[in-house]
């Protein structure tokens, strides 16, 4: 926070970062600065999810403004944190797929034939320049203010291709336009391409100011819906499976058309 705050970035017409005050290495606590906020963008998605033109509007101008202040991040001239890669994300999903089928056998296998997908395709398709990364970037971790939209917990700073960013974003995107209750057909079918639209705004936001591979952001994009699935199981969320495997079906069939995956996952146990 302090080299971001050094090099200007902080203070950007588009971006704001908490001040950072104090910080105590021993306990890993540190004191910032308040960021205000206006509106919610979380709320805002998700009612947008729901219908109604104006907030569909507010919605996406919204999230266009958080591709610009990305860009400005990503364009920081800074260097600090570890650097992140899509094969240690795989492997990440792998080992807790190890550690969860330790005690649900039923799960054995459920990922595996996604994973190898995406491995495939990361092979295919080679990893971008690697850039200063939020590390965790969701719409809970935005303060929208106005015009300028404000960044929190900068814990998971570091440097990584921007498709992390950018896919992680855009599939939390989907997820809150999606929300976690059981819909009608039609509802369902509006809440996805509502989520798929504001998806859009924002790839279309950043794009016009730098470049990002749409397969690589779909590959993280991926990846971080399975961690979420696999967090689903684990902290036993069944409300959130259901979700996640509808949006993990439509990206699988991006990467590769077929719902032999979905089909696998959605008989797994729960509990």
């Amino acid at each position: 926070m302090e080299a971001l705050a050094a090099a200007g970035v902080a203070g950007a017409e588009t971006l704001a970062v908490a001040t950072p005050l104090a910080y105590r290495p021993r306990d890993d606590v540190s004191l910032q600065g308040h960021l205000p906020q206006d509106r919610s963008l979380t709320e805002l998605v998700t009612r947008a999810g729901a219908g109604g033109d104006d907030v569909a509007a507010d919605a996406e101008s919204s999230v266009r403004a958080v591709a610009r202040a990305l860009v400005a991040l990503h364009g920081a001239p800074v260097q600090y944190g570890p650097a992140a890669a899509l094969g240690d994300e795989i492997e990440s999903v792998r080992s807790h797929a190890r550690n969860l089928t330790a005690v649900l056998p039923g799960l054995t296998g459920a990922i595996e034939p996604l994973v190898g997908l995406i491995e495939q395709r990361s092979a295919d398709v080679p990893a971008e320049l690697a850039r200063p990364s939020h590390g965790a970037f969701r719409p809970a971790q935005i303060r929208l203010n106005g015009r300028r939209v404000g960044l929190l917990d900068l814990d998971g700073f570091g440097q990584c291709e921007p498709g992390q960013d950018v896919g992680r974003f855009v599939g939390r995107l989907r997820l809150a336009a999606l929300g976690t209750s059981k819909y009608s057909a039609p509802d369902l079918t509006a809440r996805i391409d509502s989520g798929n639209r504001l998806a859009a705004a924002f790839l279309d936001g950043y794009r016009a100011e730098a470049p990002v591979s749409a397969v690589r952001v779909t590959l993280w994009e991926t990846l971080d819906l399975l961690k979420t699935l696999q967090q689903s199981w684990s902290r036993v969320r069944p409300e959130q499976i259901t979700p996640v495997l509808t949006l993990l079906e439509h990206r699988a069939a991006e990467l590769r058309p077929s719902d032999q995956f979905a089909r696998h996952a959605s008989r797994a146990p729960v509990s």
